[in-house]
């Protein structure tokens, strides 16, 4: 970030002080730039010398803010969105309904979760996961209108108690459904309901995974045949699987596309989205996302696959302009299935 906008408070080290000073002097009001120019993708940590936990500073100059009643209005309005009725943009239970094809299970052995961005932005990632998920004869059921948010924001926000309530919810609402394996489409639900909850004590009955693992094991087990396409992608690791099998799992199933020629970008990369970026400086967080899309063209790629909605979001206007296509891994998988 501070790659692209050359600005002091984008540097990890200036967020650490920020949270040194805020906590030994009181007040966090002179930091809101340093708290929220971030999108907490966690990539500035593994290459910390000292390994300091960069996150956890945002996050508490962000409770600072909150607590003092100075957190920008954008993110106050998405916390009491999220509390009050489970919705990043404050819609109601029908709208998370709203993408899921006919004849869909309620219950079965695998639960697919969308996560926020595919009920109301990208609805085709849904369907094309069904009809992945589906071709291969798995028994999915698919959450629906009683989905919720999985509460990452607030924990970004640093507001633990809210994420505590809400993730209490989503385990007994997912719980109800009696999954043997809960399968997320979204990058961050995957973080929040595989790591985040069991951090703070909860637990789902029930195996988590990423809709990349559960494609590449059918892959393995040979129920998925996707015929040959032709082209050089650009994969796009998505920063909340960062460490994951997940990772691996996105591209072994695109490197078992026959014709598919895959390129990793030179360096980790972040679409310019979460933690608030994209509400809060638009200018910084399309700039990230320039270039990604120019690492892409530097090698000479046509398509950037990745494997969370809200990358591909962010990316598809820009990219657009410049005669590239984003793809979600389940769209790129549903088009080799024919």
């Amino acid at each position: 970030m501070y790659a692209v906008s050359g600005d002091e408070p984008s540097r990890p080290s200036r967020k650490v002080l920020a949270a040194l000073s805020a906590s030994r002097e009181g007040g966090a009001s002179r930091f809101t730039d340093e708290a929220f120019k971030c999108t907490c993708c966690g990539l500035c940590e593994p290459t910390c010398p000292l390994q300091v936990p960069i996150l956890e500073a945002v996050r508490a100059l962000r409770r600072a803010l909150f607590s003092e009643g100075l957190a920008p209005e954008a993110m106050a309005r998405l916390r009491d969105n999220i509390s009050r009725t489970g919705s990043m943009a404050g819609w109601g239970s029908e709208r998370w309904g709203s993408w899921v094809p006919q004849g869909v299970k309620r219950e079965a052995g695998h639960l697919l979760l969308a996560g926020c961005m595919v009920p109301f932005r990208m609805g085709e990632v849904g369907e094309a996961a069904v009809k992945a998920l589906t071709s291969a004869g798995l028994d999915l059921a698919v959450m629906g209108e009683d989905e919720r948010c999985c509460g990452l924001p607030l924990y970004n926000m640093g507001l633990d108690v809210e994420f505590q309530r809400l993730a209490e919810e989503n385990v007994k609402r997912i719980g109800s459904r009696r999954p043997r394996r809960v399968v997320t489409l979204c990058a961050a639900c995957y973080l929040a309901y595989a790591k985040l909850y069991g951090s703070m004590g909860l637990k789902l009955d029930a195996e988590v995974v990423h809709v990349a693992e559960a494609l590449a094991d059918l892959v393995d087990r040979g129920l998925v045949k996707l015929r040959r396409l032709e082209g050089k992608v650009l994969v796009l690791e998505p920063c909340h699987l960062a460490g994951s099998r997940a990772t691996e799992s996105l591209l072994k199933v695109l490197e078992s596309i026959p014709g598919l020629e895959v390129a990793k970008p030179r360096r980790r990369m972040c679409c310019g989205a979460p933690g608030g970026l994209r509400a809060l400086y638009r200018g910084v967080s399309e700039a990230l996302a320039a270039s990604v899309i120019d690492e892409a063209s530097q090698l000479g790629a046509s398509t950037i696959v990745t494997s969370c909605p809200l990358c591909a979001y962010q990316l598809s206007s820009i990219a657009e302009r410049r005669g590239l296509r984003v793809l979600d891994l389940p769209v790129l998988v549903a088009e080799a299935l024919g």
